[in-house]
This record gives C-alpha cells, sequence and structure tokens, in this order.
C-alpha cells in the first residue's frame, strides 16, 4: 500500500510539473511572491540549497532593488520637473491675462486648420443643415450646384 501511495504521489509531483511550466508569467510571480511573502515558506524553499548559492540569489535580488529604486527616483524627479513647468507656464498666463478658455479656443482653431477646414455649417435647408462633407442629408439630394448654393449659409 505505501508503494501505491508513493507511486500516486509521484504520478502527482509529475503532472504539477507541467502545471507550473504551462502558466503565463504573470501567475508564475504572483506563485513565487505569495511563497516569498513567508519567512517560514522561504526557509522551506532553501533548506537543501547551497549558501553560496543562495546568497548569489540575495545578491541578484539586490541588484534587482537598487535598479528599481533609481528607476523610480528618476521618474519621481521627471513628475516634479513636469509640475514645476507645469506651475510656471500657469503664473505666466496669469500674469499675461490669459485664461483656460482663451487657450482652448486657440487650441480649437489650430485643430481646425490643421484638419484642413470648417466643420460648420454651410447649407441649410428644411431646417437640416449640412457641412458639405460627406453624404448629403436627404433634403439636398438631386439639387445642382447651383441650386445648392440658394441654401448656403452667409457668415
Amino acid at each position: 500500500m505505501t508503494n501505491e501511495r508513493s507511486s500516486h504521489e509521484q504520478n502527482e509531483n509529475d503532472a504539477c510539473e507541467g502545471c507550473v511550466e504551462n502558466l503565463a508569467l504573470n501567475h508564475k510571480r504572483e506563485l513565487i511572491v505569495a511563497e516569498f511573502k513567508r519567512k517560514h515558506k522561504v526557509r522551506a524553499i532553501f533548506r537543501d540549497f547551497p549558501v553560496d548559492e543562495l546568497s548569489e540569489i540575495v545578491d541578484r535580488l539586490k541588484g534587482v532593488l537598487d535598479e528599481r529604486v533609481k528607476e523610480e527616483e528618476e521618474r519621481k524627479a521627471k513628475e516634479a520637473e513636469k509640475q514645476a513647468r507645469a506651475r510656471s507656464i500657469l503664473q505666466d498666463m496669469e500674469s499675461q491675462g490669459i485664461d483656460f478658455q482663451v487657450l482652448q479656443e486657440v487650441r480649437d482653431q489650430q485643430n481646425q486648420q490643421q484638419s484642413g477646414g470648417s466643420s460648420k455649417t454651410k447649407y441649410v435647408k428644411d431646417g437640416v443643415s449640412w457641412t458639405g462633407h460627406g453624404r448629403r442629408p436627404a433634403p439636398f439630394k438631386g439639387l445642382s450646384d447651383f441650386e445648392l448654393e440658394k441654401h448656403r449659409v452667409i457668415e
């Protein structure tokens, strides 16, 4: 009976090895992190591990930590610089009497020019407006260019 149990346990272990390999990277990471959060689990995992190899792993982890800390500091410094520039721009705008509404109007005008023209209504007939772009609405279908000009909106 003990031989049956040990062979059954061995089959389960063989099946589980394939399970871990088939996991997506984020699931593997979650599994590893869950195990490494508990000191007793880390001790159990590395119980028979040579000390020099364990030390090498710890050194690699420290190196990764140092890189992450440096990257985070750089990211925070860039964000602080952007915030400082934004405050400076706001102060300049206020000192020159420019508010967000004026800025938005200028931006809309630039976007309109870049899009290749006006999207304002050019023609109105029977309460239906049309910009002159795209498919003609039903009231404008069948009109000649001359007849269409009779319905042009004068700005």
